[in-house]
């Protein structure tokens, strides 16, 4: 399995930051998909983390 440095981590945060729609897929899997848009260009990016996401409902 390739290892993902800091680094890459970053840059990875900073697309997902700057991304227009964020769609998170449930999966049967353990692991969330994640999918998003950039800004710039149509181009879709698969992740496969295995961490959980939390969130808190505003409003």
């Amino acid at each position: 399995m390739e290892t993902v440095t800091q680094q890459d981590f970053t840059y990875f945060l900073i697309k997902l930051l700057k991304a227009e729609k964020i769609v998170f897929l449930a999966s049967k899997n353990p692991s969330n998909k994640i999918k998003f848009y950039l800004n710039q260009r149509n181009l879709e990016f698969y992740f496969y983390v295995e961490i959980s996401f939390r969130y808190e409902k505003t409003g």
